[in-house]
Parts: C-alpha cells; sequence; structure tokens
C-alpha cells in the first residue's frame, strides 16, 4: 500500500531528524567535528559514503554543473552566460560565512 510506504518514510526522517537534533550545535567548527564523528563511528559509514558518492558523480558528471553553461556559444564575442563554477561555490561560501 502507498500510504503505508509514505508512513514508513515519515518515520524514518522524525528519527533521522530527532538524531540529527542531538548532534545539533551552531559552532562551525564543532559541527564539523561532529560529521566527521558521526561518519567515522559508523562501521564502514565513510567508505560507504565515498562509494556511492564516485559512482553518482562518475555516471552523471554534470549532475552538480550550471545548465547555462551548455548553451551553445558566439565565439566572435566573449559569452557572458558561462559562469565559472569554482566562482560561483567560492562565493556561496562567502555569502554562508560571512552573512549579515
Amino acid at each position: 500500500n502507498f500510504g503505508s510506504l509514505l508512513g514508513l518514510f515519515l518515520l524514518i526522517q522524525i528519527i533521522r531528524g530527532l538524531f540529527f537534533s542531538i548532534h545539533y550545535c551552531p559552532n562551525i567548527f564543532i559541527a564539523f567535528n561532529r560529521i566527521i564523528h558521526i561518519i567515522q563511528n559508523v562501521p564502514n559509514g565513510y567508505e560507504y559514503y565515498h562509494t556511492i558518492f564516485l559512482i553518482i558523480i562518475l555516471q552523471n558528471p554534470y549532475i552538480l554543473s550550471d545548465p547555462d553553461n551548455f548553451i551553445p556559444a558566439n565565439p566572435i564575442i566573449t559569452p557572458t552566460h558561462i559562469q565559472s563554477e569554482l566562482f560561483l561555490m567560492s562565493q556561496k561560501f562567502l555569502f554562508y560565512l560571512f552573512r549579515l
């Protein structure tokens, strides 16, 4: 039954939310250390996560890229629609760190 499947997913989400709320910390450095602690103390947790992440990225390498980069460019002018992924990621990271 589809309703029981949705109920199971809801229960899993609630349990996972409670688990992560126990490990919540507003300090970013302690939060990173806690996530590393969670990953390393699960049996084969880091290796399993790393393997699954690599499988996803190697099967679909453009999953994290910007779709505007695939618009055909005019070679005569500088294409303004092409965005540097590293620049955007660094900007998002800086805005995350220094938000007011």
